[in-house]
């Protein structure tokens, strides 16, 4: 940036300082380079054609004063910016917490397996025109931050751990070594600054670079933790988070992933461990949080049923949390392109049902880790959705007269989960939203 004598007044090296800086040149400068149309060539020149192409039409003659050129400048700029960053994984940067079609890196390093996978999810969401295809459902993604892995391999480092666990095979006492070191001052700062901005249960997810590849897949082997995060002192949770992620770090040297790397001929020093931070999907009700539905899909379908084609895929689903599902209890299974068709006989259905699911404990103020990956959760009955009225399009009840189940909760008799309204009457369009995302993404 110059003055009107053509003095360097300021030098910005990207789209950030350049925003920055227009914000405090003086007017004389920007009435200086606005005339002669530098805003635009500037940007041309450096390869930010759609953002010159935006600006080359405006004239600085147009306008009454240099503080209006000033605002039309920050905001095209703020525009495109927000446009080239969608669904991508940008530096750490305070205002971007809050905007979920950004993933934040906290540290440097590899997003892991997992982190791969989920950042190419965001970016497919952001940068793919769902609502063309599906105008009546909003598909999005839920505020996510990624630790890099240098931070695992600094935390190691710097708290002289690696003598300590490879002679150490009692995975508790790990745990306890793991717990008493620090995070580098850098990421407690930043992670403080997400929980001053997010009010939700949040997710600690592993993501190691072995984890979701095509031939290991490491599903299970690694910890996750849920936690309410609703302390009313923000350095408890800032302890219950930094916690999580220590435990996170812990989980490769536990007995099942030490087990599982031997037997796929690696080694457990090459594994290196990145941390997902999510935003809990879900609602509160009452005294616990969770989402009405939640599920996993798959594009292939092992075990066809009638006129079901294996490359159709399937979906289960579940009321409350995804960890009901993930870890096999009692789901209903589904084929996208078939809702209406039940795998099973009613009776088979009622036996077959969800009777209990996963919330987030928002009881639970204070919080033992060591407890596991349940320490932050309630295991409740189906009835409690029930009360908190989050049944009412998710469930059917069977008629024992006549062997029969009716959508609805109108009617007296056994709850049967199987989402009658939303799949048979098509309440939300979930089964054609799974059968379009599962095709695009395979």
């Amino acid at each position: 940036y110059k003055d009107k004598n053509g003095n360097n007044i300021g030098i910005a090296k990207t789209l950030k300082e350049f925003e920055n800086q227009l914000k405090t040149i003086p007017d004389e400068s920007i009435i200086y380079h606005a005339k002669k149309n530098h805003f635009s060539l500037w940007l041309m020149a450096r390869g930010e054609i759609q953002a010159a192409k935006v600006l080359n039409p405006y004239n600085v003659k147009n306008y009454k004063s240099p503080t209006k050129v000033r605002q039309i400048l920050i905001d095209v700029i703020q525009k495109f910016r927000n446009e080239q960053n969608q669904g991508k994984i940008i530096p750490y940067e305070e205002v971007a917490i809050l905007d979920e079609s950004n993933i934040i890196s906290l540290s440097e390093g590899s997003l892991g397996g997992k982190g791969r996978g989920v950042a190419f999810i965001n970016s497919l969401i952001y940068n793919y025109d769902f609502s063309q295809i599906l105008p009546n459902i909003n598909i999005r993604s839920q505020k996510t931050s990624f630790i890099g892995t240098d931070e695992f391999e600094y935390f190691l480092n710097r708290n002289k751990l690696y003598e300590k666990i490879y002679k150490e095979s009692d995975y508790d006492r790990i745990k306890k070594i793991f717990l008493n070191a620090k995070l580098s001052p850098t990421l407690i700062r930043r992670l403080k600054i997400i929980l001053k901005k997010i009010d939700k249960p949040l997710a600690v997810r592993s993501s190691g670079l072995f984890e979701d590849s095509l031939m290991q897949p490491f599903a299970g082997i690694f910890e996750t933790y849920l936690l309410p995060n609703n302390n009313p002192d923000i350095n408890i949770r800032l302890e219950q988070l930094a916690g999580a992620i220590k435990l996170v770090y812990a989980s490769v040297y536990s007995k099942i992933a030490r087990g599982y790397v031997e037997a796929i001929n690696y080694k457990i020093e090459e594994e290196k461990m990145a941390v997902i931070i999510q935003e809990v999907v879900g609602n509160k009700f009452g005294d616990f949080f969770y989402p009405h539905i939640s599920g996993v899909a798959q594009s292939y379908n092992y075990y066809p049923f009638a006129h079901m084609k294996p490359e159709e895929g399937f979906a289960v689903a579940a009321v409350g949390l995804g960890k009901y599902v993930v870890e096999g209890d009692k789901a209903y299974r589904f084929s996208p392109k078939y809702p209406t068709t039940d795998i099973n006989t009613p009776k088979d259905q009622l036996k077959n049902s969800q009777v209990k699911f996963f919330a987030v404990d928002l009881r639970k103020k204070e919080l033992n880790l060591l407890e596991g990956d349940t320490a932050g959760l309630a295991f409740i009955d189906i009835e409690d959705a029930e009360m908190h009225g989050t049944l009412k399009h998710c469930a059917s009840v069977f008629n024992i007269d006549n062997d029969t189940i009716s959508p609805g909760l109108n009617q007296y008799g056994p709850r049967v989960i199987n989402f009658a309204n939303i799949l048979k009457y098509n309440y939300i369009p979930l089964a054609k939203t799974i059968e379009i995302v599962l095709d695009i993404v395979k």
